[in-house]
């Protein structure tokens, strides 16, 4: 049910990708999903952070220079900023922790940690 104008009311601003980087898709790594792929491309033609915990598609920005921000880490830049409640991020990171197997207790024991 997420839609244009729930993205607007979020603040969340949707982009049109150009056709000639849909193009692109299939020659990129298979080990990405189609969304990882897309999301590479989107950073590199915009020069923007490539927000995931994905290692493969971490891997493949690396390689080539595009800047990454671990998931959990944006949360505690934005509380450290007071763009985002602490207790907010806590429950959004113990949402994340509980859904995502890569997020190991230790990695959530960090995150915990850094929010202090």
């Amino acid at each position: 049910d997420f839609d244009i104008e729930l993205a607007t009311t979020l603040g969340i601003e949707v982009v049109d990708v150009p056709t000639q980087l849909l193009l692109e898709i299939d020659a990129l790594p298979h080990r990405l999903s189609r969304q990882d792929r897309l999301s590479y491309l989107a950073c590199r033609e915009n020069d923007w952070i490539c927000l995931t915990n994905d290692r493969h598609l971490r891997s493949l920005c690396e390689e080539n220079e595009i800047r990454l921000c671990w998931g959990l880490e944006l949360m505690v830049d934005l509380v450290g900023r007071g763009s985002l409640e602490r207790d907010s991020a806590l429950r959004t990171g113990e949402s994340i922790h509980a859904s995502n197997p890569t997020i190991t207790a230790a990695v959530f024991e960090r995150f915990i940690g850094r929010l202090r």
